[in-house]
């Protein structure tokens, strides 16, 4: 059986840990992405660099092709001219035959550069030129003729056009490579520009990653320290449970016991084993009203939990004795609900205990008061002439007699007094009265008490005031007030007695000129058998009680 339940929602994940941890997973998940696709772009950058790199290469070199054919159809042709020989005249037709299709591709591979384009269109046209220079070239020297008129004019055309021919092819392959040069720049720098981006990607990623693993470690940590201390305050619970000398159970919502302390098991005669999910009529019969769920009888029978209940009850041990107890109950808010505890207390002791106090007020009631009452009456007659004069020492003595035995009458009565006020069980005899009047009276009887002291009472005069009281008991009130105010008054003083109707209501005032309360006893000047413990106070003697029933009789 468990013996303790406590509910720990600290040691449970923090949402705001939670969401941080998901803001994290998601925050590197989505540099990662930025990172891998700045990388993809990176690398299609790196292609499309390589691609452009091998066409210019090729354009270059298709450019230098076209010359070179060029060049070899000049050769053919000025081998022929100068020798005659046709033998010559072969690299210049494979060269003449190669031409127009090492053009197409030229001007496939320059696309759309309008400069280019420009220049091609030029070379196109030296060619033809050159074409028709080598042809008249080649008139010439079937001619015969090397100083013909027609030869060198086609030698001076053909050198022009070839002059030409280089600046051009020249130009293109300049124009080229400085577009590729450009390409390649731009490209470095974007490869620059993507190589600081993924840099501060990786850096972010890397405090992301850092951030998180700290703000885990510091969470574990702290859970780990936290549940250290719930372990700790657990354990004293546990032990102050375990420890205490009142039963302690908790009760789910149906009525079942749940836990149980060690006190429990001694005071009932059961193990917590045994009484494990077993319903509390087994010890006790808490909710006794109605058929409907525990909680509802309980609170319909012994009212609202929320502020705490206190019952007398009756619990039932093992072996079937029934005893005495009290019973606290509270209310305690779990996630599973509301469950009650229960503070079970054996008041066997403290009932016989009364029953000896009942017993023992009883014999002075009628064991006590009785001879008392009589001894004092007797002693009174004495004292007072009824068996004749008395010597003067004899009668000193007797005085002093009747005087102790009207004291044990007083403490007697002053009991009996408060035993009836506990037990309510004082009648109250309730008249119309004037409680001026009521002044008047307690001061006449006071007034042999207040000589020998050496004290004067003095009621100050005023208007009648009606109310409704019980006379003889208002009567003890102003006797007591005015005891106490007597003794407590220096020789020769006086102790002023006023009383003032006001509103609905009527204030009977008593004051001396004593020493006064002291500031610490003040707060227990009604309190049974409380006294001062100043040596003025105890030379005054007393019972500690009149103020106490003069309290209890005006409430």
């Amino acid at each position: 059986m468990r013996r303790l339940a406590i509910t720990l929602s600290a040691t449970q994940t923090k949402p705001q840990v939670r969401w941080l941890l998901v803001l994290a997973l998601v925050l590197a998940s989505a540099l990662l992405l930025v990172i891998g696709a700045e990388l993809a772009v990176e690398f299609r950058r790196g292609h499309a660099l390589r691609a452009t790199v091998d066409r210019s290469y090729e354009t270059r070199t298709q450019i230098q092709k076209v010359f070179s054919l060029l060049q070899d159809a000049e050769t053919g042709q000025r081998g022929y001219v100068i020798t005659g020989d046709r033998v010559f005249l072969e690299p210049y037709d494979k060269a003449i035959a190669d031409l127009d299709s090492q053009l197409a591709k030229l001007d496939a591979l320059l696309g759309d550069d309008e400069a280019q384009a420009a220049d091609l269109g030029a070379l196109e046209r030296l060619i033809i030129a050159r074409k028709r220079a080598l042809l008249l070239g080649m008139k010439a020297s079937e001619m015969d003729s090397l100083r013909s008129p027609e030869l060198q004019a086609a030698s001076r055309d053909g050198k022009a056009i070839m002059d030409e021919l280089r600046t051009v092819v020249a130009r293109m392959i300049s124009r080229e490579a400085a577009r590729l040069d450009a390409s390649s720049r731009e490209s470095a720098a974007r490869s620059a520009q993507a190589e600081r981006l993924v840099i501060g990607l990786f850096a972010t990623l890397l405090v992301v990653v850092i951030t998180t693993i700290f703000v885990t470690w510091r969470y574990i940590r702290t859970r780990q320290e936290l549940l250290g201390r719930i372990g700790a305050t657990a354990a004293r619970q546990q032990a102050i449970f375990d420890s205490a000398i009142d039963a302690i159970l908790t009760l789910n919502p149906s009525g079942s016991i749940e836990t149980i302390n060690a006190a429990g098991e001694a005071m009932f005669g059961y193990s917590a084993k045994e009484l494990d999910r077993r319903d509390i009529s087994m010890l006790i019969d808490l909710a006794t009203d109605g058929d409907g769920a525990f909680l509802t009888r309980l609170g319909a029978s012994q009212g609202a939990l929320e502020d705490g209940l206190i019952r007398e009850l009756t619990g039932r041990r093992r072996d079937g004795e029934s005893f005495p107890v009290d019973v606290a109950l509270g209310a305690m808010e779990l996630p599973t609900g509301v469950h009650v505890v229960a503070v079970v207390r054996d008041i066997s002791e403290r009932r016989r205990m009364e029953q000896m106090k009942d017993e023992f007020v009883s014999t002075v009631s009628h064991e006590l008061r009785t001879p008392l009452t009589s001894i004092a009456g007797s002693l009174g007659l004495l004292a007072g002439g009824a068996a004749g004069v008395l010597p003067d020492k004899a009668a000193r003595l007797i005085g002093i007699a009747q005087a102790n035995s009207q004291r044990l009458v007083r403490l007697i009565n002053d009991i009996l007094d408060i035993e009836k006020m506990q037990s309510g069980k004082l009648q109250l005899d309730l008249r119309p009265l004037d409680l001026r009047d009521i002044a008047q009276r307690s001061i006449d009887g006071m007034r042999g008490f207040a000589d020998n002291l050496g004290v004067s009472i003095a009621l100050d005069p005023g208007a009648p005031a009606q109310v409704r009281g019980d006379s003889d008991r208002l009567i003890q009130v102003v006797t007591n007030m005015l005891s106490n105010a007597c003794k407590f008054s220096p020789t020769g003083g006086e102790v002023a007695v006023s009383v003032n109707p006001e509103t609905r209501v009527a204030r009977l005032s008593v004051t001396d000129h004593g020493p006064g309360i002291p500031d610490g006893f003040r707060a227990r000047i009604f309190s049974k058998f409380a006294q001062a413990d100043g040596s003025d106070s105890r030379a005054k003697g007393g019972t500690g009680l009149g103020l106490a029933i003069a309290r209890e009789i005006a409430e």
